[in-house]
C-alpha cells in the first residue's frame, strides 16, 4: 500500500496503528510518527523533517482536534496564516487582521482559506458581539456550500452550531451536529462531542462515541473545578456551568448573567446551557437553595447530587399542570426573609398583573396547594400583603420558570433524530399523543418546525435556513501526499 493511502486510510478510520507500523525503518518515519501524534498516539518526531505542506496538514488536525498547543511545534514550519489565525481563536488569543488574511487569501484564489477565516473571525467575535458572528458563520456556511468545500464546511457549521448554543438555541446546534456526525471524519469528532454534551447531555454525547463519554467525564470534572483535559475554546463554558452548580465560584466574563440568573432576576441560563441542565434532570432545569443564614441561590438542577449529599432535603417537582405552586415557593424562596409581595408573587406564579377582587381565590388556592407541597418542611407565612417562606431545613426547592417544556424538549428530540413522528415523541418524552401533538403544531406554527409526509406517515423536522444536510457528493476526497485537505476551484487550499 502506498504511503498516501496509509495516511489516507488512518485518517478516514481514526486508527493510528498502520502508520505505527508502517514507520519502523521507514524513511518516511517522522511524517508517519507526526501523523500518529495527530491521531491520538504521542510520538517523538522532528518537526524540521517535515515539508512545510505536511506540517501544515498535521498541524491542521490537531487543530480540528481542539488541541493548539500540540500544533504549535509544527506551526513555525508550516508558515500558513489561516492555521496561525485558527490557533490563535481557540488558544483564546488575539488573532491577525481577518479582513486583511481574507483579502489575501481571495487575492491567492484560496476559496477554502476565505471560508475558514470567516468562519474563525465568527468564533473570535462570539463573545463580543454575538450578533455580528452568527452572521459571519451563517455567510460562512453558504460560501463553503456554493463553492463545495466539504472541510471547510464541517469548521463552518460546527462554529455556526457554537454559536446557537451561546444564543440560547441548543436545538438548532444539536440539529446541526446530530446530521454532521454522519459525515464527518474522525477528527472532528472530539468538537462534535463537547458541543453536543452541552446542549443535550449524556444523549448527546452518546451519538459521538467514545468521544462523548470523553466529554461527558470531562464535564464532570469540570463541575469540581479540575479542567484538566478540557479544550481551551470550551474552558468560559465549563467556568460558567461550574458557577451555576456551585453557588460559591464566580463566572469570570459571564459573572453578571450568572448573577442575575441566581438571584432570580433573569429565567434564561446564560450560555444555552439548559440543555444539558434539563436533559439530566428530567424536568426543571434549576432549582431555589434555601439554606438558615445564608442568602438563597438558584443553581442547575445538576447541583442536586451534591446538595443531596450535604444534607440538602430536595423538594421533588410537581407533576400539576403549570407547576404554580412550585413556582410560588420558588418565587418567594429567592427574596429571603424579607418576603415578596403578594402582587409581584402572584405575577410571578401566573405570568399577569394581579386583581386583588378577580385574582384573590384562585391565588389563595395555590398558596393553600404551596403549603401543602412544603407540609413539615416550613411554613408559608402571609401577612399584610407580604409572603414570606419560613423554614429551618436546607430546601431546594424546583423553579418551573427554568424548565424546559414540552415544546423545547420535542424540538430537542426531533433535532437529535432529523426527523420524528408524534408518537415516537410521546414515547420520548413520557407525554400522551395528544399533547406531543398540540406542542408540535405550535413549533409548526412558530416556524421552528416543518411538517412533512414519509410515506403514511406524517413526521416532523427542524427549520433552519441555513444548514442544510450535506450530500454524498460532500464525500471527502482521499488526499495525495502533502495534500492539506480539500482543494476549492482556483486549486488554493484552506
Amino acid at each position: 500500500m502506498s504511503l498516501p493511502d496509509v495516511i489516507a486510510r488512518a485518517r478516514a478510520s481514526g486508527d493510528p496503528s498502520p502508520l505505527l507500523a508502517a514507520a519502523e525503518g521507514s524513511p518516511d518515519r517522522a511524517l508517519l510518527l507526526a501523523w500518529a501524534d495527530a491521531l491520538g498516539v504521542p510520538s517523538r518526531y522532528d518537526p524540521a523533517a517535515l515539508s512545510p505542506t505536511d506540517a501544515a496538514s498535521i498541524a491542521r488536525e490537531h487543530l480540528v482536534r481542539l488541541t493548539p498547543e500540540r500544533a504549535h511545534p509544527l506551526l513555525a514550519r508550516a508558515d500558513d496564516s489561516v492555521l496561525h489565525a485558527w490557533a490563535a481563536v481557540i488558544a483564546g488569543e488575539p488573532a491577525a487582521s481577518f479582513e486583511s488574511l481574507r483579502r489575501e487569501a481571495r487575492d491567492a484564489g484560496r476559496s477554502a482559506a476565505v471560508v475558514e477565516l470567516t468562519a474563525l473571525e465568527a468564533l473570535a467575535t462570539a463573545s463580543t458581539d454575538p450578533a455580528a458572528a452568527e452572521t459571519l458563520a451563517r455567510r460562512g456556511v453558504r460560501m463553503a456550500a456554493t463553492e463545495e468545500l466539504p472541510e471547510s464546511a464541517f469548521l463552518a457549521n460546527l462554529v455556526l452550531a457554537r454559536l446557537r448554543r451561546l444564543a440560547g438555541r441548543p436545538h438548532l446546534a444539536t440539529h446541526i451536529l446530530a446530521t454532521l456526525r454522519r459525515y464527518a471524519p474522525p477528527s472532528w469528532r472530539r468538537w462534535m462531542a463537547w458541543e453536543l454534551t452541552l446542549a443535550f447531555g449524556r444523549l448527546g454525547a452518546s451519538l459521538v462515541e467514545p468521544e462523548g463519554a470523553e466529554a461527558r467525564a470531562a464535564i464532570e470534572r469540570a463541575l469540581e473545578g479540575d479542567t484538566t483535559g478540557a479544550p481551551t475554546l470550551l474552558r468560559d463554558d465549563l467556568r460558567t456551568l461550574r458557577a451555576l452548580v456551585d453557588g460559591s465560584v464566580d463566572a469570570g466574563s459571564d459573572e453578571a448573567a450568572v448573577r442575575a440568573f441566581r438571584e432570580g432576576r433573569a429565567h434564561g441560563v446564560p450560555r444555552g446551557l439548559h440543555g444539558i441542565a434539563a436533559v439530566e434532570a428530567g424536568g426543571a432545569a434549576a432549582w431555589v437553595v434555601v439554606r438558615p443564614g445564608l442568602a438563597p441561590t438558584r443553581l442547575l438542577s445538576l447541583a442536586l447530587p451534591r446538595l443531596e449529599r450535604d444534607g440538602v432535603v430536595v423538594l421533588p417537582q410537581s407533576h400539576r399542570h403549570r407547576g404554580r405552586a412550585d413556582t410560588l415557593l420558588a418565587a418567594c424562596a429567592l427574596e429571603g426573609e424579607r418576603g415578596i409581595d403578594e402582587g409581584a408573587l402572584f405575577a410571578a406564579s401566573y405570568g399577569f398583573a394581579y386583581d386583588a377582587a378577580l385574582h384573590g381565590g384562585p391565588f389563595g388556592v395555590t398558596v393553600h396547594r404551596a403549603r401543602q407541597r412544603l407540609a413539615e418542611l416550613g411554613n408559608l407565612e402571609r401577612g399584610e400583603g407580604i409572603v414570606r417562606l419560613d423554614t429551618r431545613e436546607r430546601l431546594a426547592l424546583p423553579d418551573p420558570r427554568c424548565a424546559v417544556g414540552t415544546e423545547d424538549r420535542a424540538l430537542q428530540h426531533i433535532a437529535l433524530g432529523g426527523a420524528a413522528s408524534a408518537r415516537s415523541i410521546a414515547e420520548a418524552l413520557g407525554v400522551s399523543l395528544r399533547s406531543a401533538q398540540q406542542a408540535l403544531e405550535a413549533l409548526v406554527r412558530e416556524g421552528l418546525c416543518g411538517r412533512e409526509r414519509d410515506g403514511n406517515a406524517v413526521v416532523y423536522r427542524v427549520e433552519d435556513t441555513t444548514f442544510h444536510e450535506p450530500t454524498q457528493q460532500h464525500a471527502l476526497p482521499v488526499p495525495s501526499r502533502g495534500s492539506s485537505g480539500v482543494r476549492g476551484p482556483s486549486g488554493g487550499t484552506g
